[in-house]
């Protein structure tokens, strides 16, 4: 048995009985259709050592899955709405947030809270959001004190989520640093 490589073949019978298929594998590559072919060597192939072959197999799937999907958006923008600083947080592509943080410039925690997939686009700052599949909790301040005042300062923000990724669930962490208007 031979290695050959077959590529730009958008239909995958545009390799069927001719070539004399034993197996075939296809990857959507940066809107190009590639098709990994094994096959008893024909005509009109090009001819690849085995090691080659092998290396180029085995890094193609990693390439795929690390660099062909979409990765999640998400934002912070402060503004003040009936004199609560109101944290707007668009995206798209994720499933919900697990948790928020504000931190100090020095990087100590101000507010944080651990919320069950929130599902809405705005937190009010030293509010706990009802859009989760469970209630948020409060990790700090601690006994669910209110947190220090932060209108004309410069916080840095974390939003934890969770988004589907290929067939994996995975999380991340966004950060921004940000001026709390007054």
């Amino acid at each position: 048995m031979r290695f050959c490589i077959a590529t730009g073949a958008a239909n995958p019978s545009a390799f069927s009985p001719q070539l004399g298929l034993l197996s075939t594998f296809y990857s959507q590559n940066v809107g190009q259709q590639m098709a990994f072919v094994i096959e008893e060597l024909q005509d009109g192939c090009r001819r690849l050592p085995l090691k080659q072959m092998l290396v180029f197999m085995a890094a193609m799937p990693l390439a795929t899955l690390s660099g062909c999907s979409q990765f999640p958006r998400v934002d912070v923008q402060p503004r003040v709405e009936n004199q609560r600083i109101v944290f707007d947080v668009p995206y798209s592509g994720i499933n919900g947030i697990l948790g928020f943080r504000v931190e100090d410039e020095s990087g100590n925690p101000l507010w944080v809270i651990d919320t069950a997939y929130e599902k809405g686009r705005k937190i009010v700052y030293g509010e706990l959001p009802t859009g989760g599949n469970m209630e948020a909790k409060q990790e700090f301040p601690l006994d669910n004190q209110p947190p220090a005042e932060i209108r004309g300062k410069t916080v840095t923000v974390k939003v934890t989520y969770q988004y589907d990724r290929n067939i994996s669930a995975c999380s991340d962490t966004y950060s921004k640093k940000i001026q709390v208007p007054e």
